[in-house]
């Protein structure tokens, strides 16, 4: 009797009692990501999606100098380049038949893309064009529909 009366006391006390893991649990979430995902037909293989998210960001700090990326305008250029990435890589993967072996081609021309958008961007902002830019395609995978 004493070790089940024990159970539902310690039981009792975790309830009234809420973790500190519960509460650092959200703050240690990723940050939301938007992703593009376009259907394509791969060669042999039949429909799938093909889902691709890209994250740009400001550089760390470089020889001591962080004031060129905390600049408004750096911020709003990277804001754009948020907006505009999506329609850029859309209108690459737009094509009707892919074969599963360019996947690697086509992520490269995706890459080029995106390089090409950030140097057209810095001279809408006036940004410097050996300003550093960061980007990173974070996903680049294929779901079976």
């Amino acid at each position: 009797m004493p070790k089940s009366l024990t159970l539902i006391l310690i039981s009792l006390c975790f309830s009234f009692f809420p973790s500190k893991a519960a509460e650092v649990l959200p703050s240690i979430q990723a940050p939301p990501y938007e992703k593009v995902v376009v259907a394509v037909i791969l060669t042999d293989q039949g429909l799938f999606n093909l889902n691709i998210a890209v994250n740009f960001e400001a550089p760390a700090t470089i020889a001591g100098r962080m004031s060129a990326y905390t600049l408004d305008t750096y911020k709003a250029y990277l804001i754009q380049l948020e907006r505009l990435w999506k329609k850029r890589v859309f209108n690459i993967i737009n094509k009707e038949v892919i074969n599963i072996s360019k996947l690697w081609t086509l992520k490269n021309e995706i890459e080029k893309a995106l390089l090409n958008l950030t140097l057209e961007e810095k001279s809408n902002y006036k940004i410097e064009r050996n300003t550093n830019v960061i980007f990173t395609i974070t996903h680049f995978y294929l779901t079976k529909i």
